[in-house]
């Protein structure tokens, strides 16, 4: 939204750099074009698909008025159309133009410059947001339709609507002093369809989300100006009930927002979501006392971190996280809370990967739980039972007796979440698409381990979890499919080692 805003106020600046009458009343002009330099700079730093989408927008807004379009409205006789009489604003010199690039450049190095000197900082892991982008989190998520603004546009508002607003840009760029501000919106649109959608997810947003945005703002103008303009013609035809007509259109298009805007109220609301907590008591409920728990997603370590930080869970277990012992002062932090776990982070610090006396070392010291890493060799392999939602890592290799004993004692937590998850009222699909990515690594663990039918009765519960829709269930299909080629694939790479 930030980005959002700056365009949106780029827009404007753009809009009385190109108004001659405003250019000719402004004791300083050039100093309108250097501050919409900045912005862009700032639009820059903030997302590179917003700034794209408004240098695209300000190149229509200059242009515009220099295309043709005034000729064709007057040879299609559009009412009100006439051969323009006022002078158009003069392109800034090229001295302002180097000044605004100058400033849109210094004000992108100064907002990014915290970005670069953060990783040297002693508290780096504190910045949460970069740490744990949402490129890291694409592999647990729950791919969903492809969208873009017209997408959703007709999907929440309708077709009617969208009519109404191409009805409306038509006329704006026909009219004169509508036409540059149409053009951009239209850029806008335009810019959106033609960039290819990604796989919208539940857990990472569509790094193209301020170009959505600023593409829903652009139709919602045009669509208030198709209404304004349906209005004002329905008035002007002098026909039979033609102002109630235009109350009508009025009504109907509030009509349409009050309805778009109680779904998406409804959609927003969390209050009857409770899989958070089922969750949290699930994954740190049942841990020994004192223990570890090497976690290796970004959305696990933020639920743990939450659960600590809000309601004070299990303050005494040590939670790794893999993403970050890289950063600021995470490992200094682990060693000194447990001398244990200086083989691991020596292996994390040199090659990434942990060895299997690491992992031995630091079971020993604690009670060690994991994430599977699907790089490990089998041989650490045979050291995982199923425990609940992780992964019990023992000292020694396990027997098929210690881990179907282990796995016994592990379905009762799960069966207890997932029945939380099955009975809420609303649907939390990034909940759900957490506990699907742990049902996928206890079937892979106990799939390469010789328990085949247990390895498929945690793979059938994974198609529980998504939502009951033609989509949910087309991603079922498609995520049933990949669960097994992934077993396959990882059966194979082991036996290569």
């Amino acid at each position: 939204m930030i980005a959002t805003a700056l365009a949106l106020s780029a827009l404007a600046l753009g809009l009385a750099a190109v108004d001659p009458a405003r250019v000719k009343a402004s004791p300083n002009p050039a100093r309108g074009v250097i501050a919409l330099g900045a912005l862009v700079g700032a639009t820059l730093a903030e997302s590179p698909p917003a700034a794209l989408a408004l240098v695209a927008a300000l190149a229509a807004l200059f242009t515009a008025d220099r295309l043709p379009i005034g000729a064709l409205a007057i040879l299609l006789r559009i009412p009100g159309a006439r051969v323009p009489t006022t002078p158009r604003a003069p392109m800034p010199p090229d001295r302002v133009i180097g000044w605004t690039a100058g400033a849109g450049i210094a004000t992108t190095a100064i907002l990014a410059t915290p970005l670069a000197i953060r990783p040297f900082a002693p508290r780096a892991f504190v910045d949460l947001g970069r740490a744990l982008s949402s490129a890291s989190l694409s592999a647990l998520d729950v791919a969903g339709p492809r969208t873009t603004a017209l997408v959703a546009w007709i999907a929440e508002v309708g077709v009617v609507s969208l009519a109404i607003a191409a009805f409306g840009l038509g006329f704006a760029l026909l009219a004169r002093p509508t036409r540059a501000l149409a053009a951009a919106l239209g850029v806008l649109v335009v810019l959106d369809t033609l960039l290819p959608a990604r796989l919208a997810g539940v857990l990472a947003a569509d790094p193209l989300t301020s170009l959505r945005s600023l593409a829903v703002a652009a139709i919602g103008m045009v669509s208030a100006a198709g209404v304004h303009r349906v209005v004002t013609t329905l008035l002007a035809a002098r026909l039979p009930m033609a102002r109630s007509g235009a109350v009508l259109v009025v009504v109907f298009h509030l009509t349409l927002v009050a309805l778009a805007s109680e779904d998406a109220a409804f959609v927003a609301d969390r209050s009857a979501q409770f899989g958070a907590e089922a969750w949290a008591d699930a994954a740190l409920g049942a841990l020994e006392p004192q223990a570890a728990i090497l976690v290796r997603s970004p959305a696990a370590t933020w639920r743990l971190w939450a659960a600590r930080l809000t309601r004070g869970e299990r303050p005494d277990v040590v939670a790794i996280p893999v993403a970050l012992l890289s950063r600021g002062r995470v490992a200094a932090d682990l060693l000194a809370a447990d001398r244990g776990f200086e083989p691991l982070l020596r292996d994390f610090a040199l090659t990434g990967a942990p060895t299997e006396f690491a992992l031995s070392k630091a079971a020993d010291s604690r009670p060690l739980h994991v994430e599977l890493d699907r790089a490990w060799s089998k041989r650490l392999v045979t050291h995982l039972a199923v425990g609940g939602l992780w992964l019990q890592y023992a000292p020694q290799p396990l027997g098929p007796s210690d881990r179907k004993l282990a796995l016994g004692a592990a379905t009762v937590p799960l069966a207890r979440l997932l029945r939380a998850l099955a009975d809420s009222p609303a649907p939390d699909a990034s909940t759900a698409a957490v506990v699907a990515d742990t049902l996928r690594a206890h079937a892979t663990v106990l799939d390469v381990l010789g328990e085949g039918e247990a390895a498929q009765a945690f793979l059938e519960r994974i198609g529980g979890l998504l939502p009951k829709d033609p989509i949910g269930a087309t991603v079922a299909q498609h995520s049933a499919l990949a669960d097994a080629a992934h077993l396959v694939a990882f059966r194979e790479a082991l036996r290569a080692r």
